[in-house]
C-alpha cells in the first residue's frame, strides 16, 4: 500500500506568513514547547506534511491555531509530518529576545 493511498480525502492547505522577514540571526535561542502550546510563538523548526510534501511550518514563521488544527487533521487522516519530533508531542520554537 502506498502512503498516498492512506488519506481519503484532500485537506485544504492553512496560508502561512513570516514571522522573521529577514535572515534569522543565527544567535537565536530555542526550546521545546508542547504542540499544544506553541500558538503564538515562532518556529524553530519546518514541519512538513507527506502527502503532499509541502511545509506546513518554516523556521521564522509564527504558529497559528490554524497550523496546529492542520497537523492534528492530516495525522487523523493518515498523513505523515516529518518534524524532529515525530511524535508531534513538542516542537522547536525561538525563545523571546
Amino acid at each position: 500500500m502506498l502512503i498516498i493511498d492512506i488519506a481519503t480525502s484532500p485537506i485544504d492547505s492553512p496560508k502561512i506568513e513570516p514571522y522573521l522577514v529577514r535572515r534569522m540571526p543565527k544567535k537565536l535561542v530555542s526550546r521545546r514547547v508542547p504542540l499544544d502550546l506553541a500558538q503564538g510563538l515562532v518556529s524553530a523548526e519546518n514541519i512538513v506534511s507527506y502527502p503532499p510534501g509541502v511545509p506546513i511550518l518554516i523556521k521564522g514563521f509564527l504558529i497559528r491555531k490554524e497550523d496546529i488544527d492542520y497537523i492534528r487533521e492530516v495525522k487523523r487522516a493518515g498523513g505523515i509530518i516529518i518534524a524532529r519530533d515525530m511524535s508531534l508531542r513538542e516542537v522547536e520554537v525561538l525563545r523571546p529576545p
